[in-house]
């Protein structure tokens, strides 16, 4: 099990306790050719819907070093270790390259004034919902905070990251963790944890950085945690009750049962392209799209898709899915443009399962 399915594992185990993985269809994972170099993992058609308490099989297509150079980053946590103002709250307002990062929206947390976190000094204050951005490689990265103040002009705090930093370009997750103190506001100390799991333990760390497990967080100061991974080529991206976005690869479960759906996107490789629809909780369709359809911050469920194929691959290869409903588990085999799901029952999806398989 890879990084991922351990975080997954453990929020699941630590938050909330009638949420259960899905497995999906038991799948010979065979990599077939699109036209050159587009490789797709694709279901040969023989499908047996398994018991729903079982994790996923660890299947997944192995990348290589060159396949990983593009990452992808997540604040998902930011700690105020001691006193930093006359207070004992401080608002926030999390940045990233410059750019405000979190908080997104009205629920993400206590706000006052709005779009800065309210949030307590002495603690560690959990990012609920913060969505991940694509950094370019071998680029430094600016992660930060602005504390709002009421009397004079708002104060910024910022850790220039250098590529060695944060960027490496192996396949494995891994952990950057990184703080700045009160006075000088620019004394940067950064670490990384590599051994969050089976899947992380031979994770490399940059020369001249140390491992979290040798580090202490200074005191007063400000940290942030933040995950790095690969971008694939390929994924199902949805949006999680209470959970917010979720990555998963094609060929496996997206989602988690007893948890609706709120929205998804699918990436596929340069050369394939998808577009779908969805039915949501009082909208009904939406038009077809390649980019996220659904709702985020609107509690708004999923009740059914459709996806197809777009342009000249549809002729050779056929997408199939299938959705996981509240009640009633997974539905029939669904492909090219069939909806799937449920229209005025007031069902939500739980999970959706994407693959490719090849026309005959």
């Amino acid at each position: 099990m890879n990084i991922l399915g351990i975080f997954f594992l453990l929020s699941v185990k630590n938050s909330v306790a009638d949420t259960k993985l899905l497995r999906g269809p038991k799948v010979n994972h065979t990599e077939g050719s699109l036209d050159g170099d587009l490789l797709l993992p694709f279901d040969d058609g023989n499908l047996i819907l398994p018991p729903n308490d079982i994790l996923p099989n660890d299947s997944r297509r192995k990348l290589s070093t060159s396949d990983c150079e593009q990452k992808r980053v997540r604040v998902y946590k930011f700690c105020i270790n001691g006193d930093d103002d006359s207070g004992a709250h401080g608002e926030h307002q999390i940045k990233l390259d410059g750019e405000r990062y979190y908080p997104q929206g009205g629920s993400d947390c206590p706000q006052d004034p709005s779009g800065y976190c309210n949030w307590r000094e002495g603690q560690c204050h959990n990012l609920h919902n913060a969505k991940w951005y694509e950094a370019i490689p071998y680029r430094s990265l600016t992660v930060g905070t602005e504390e709002h103040d009421t009397s004079s002009e708002n104060d910024s705090y910022l850790a220039y990251l250098t590529p060695k930093d944060w960027y490496n370009k192996q396949c494995k997750p891994y952990e950057v963790i990184f703080s700045v103190d009160f006075d000088s506001a620019t004394k940067k100390s950064v670490c990384w944890n590599v051994a969050g799991g089976a899947s992380g333990k031979d994770a490399e760390i940059n020369a001249g950085i140390e491992s979290c497990s040798e580090w202490t967080e200074p005191a007063e100061s400000y940290v942030w945690f933040m995950e790095v991974e690969p971008v694939k080529n390929y994924q199902v991206l949805v949006h999680i009750q209470d959970y917010g976005d979720r990555t998963f690869d094609l060929s496996e479960w997206a989602g988690f049962q007893n948890r609706r759906l709120e929205g998804f996107e699918i990436k596929t490789p340069q050369g394939m392209t998808v577009e779908y629809m969805a039915h949501l909780q009082d909208y009904g369709d939406t038009s077809w799209t390649s980019g996220f359809v659904g709702s985020r911050g609107q509690w708004r469920r999923l009740e059914g898709f459709a996806i197809r194929i777009k342009g000249a691959l549809a002729k050779s290869w056929s997408v199939v899915y299938f959705a996981y409903l509240q009640g009633t588990g997974s539905t029939s085999r669904c492909k090219d443009g069939q909806f799937c799901g449920t229209r005025g029952q007031h069902r939500q999806v739980e999970a959706m399962y994407v693959t490719f398989e090849r026309k005959n």
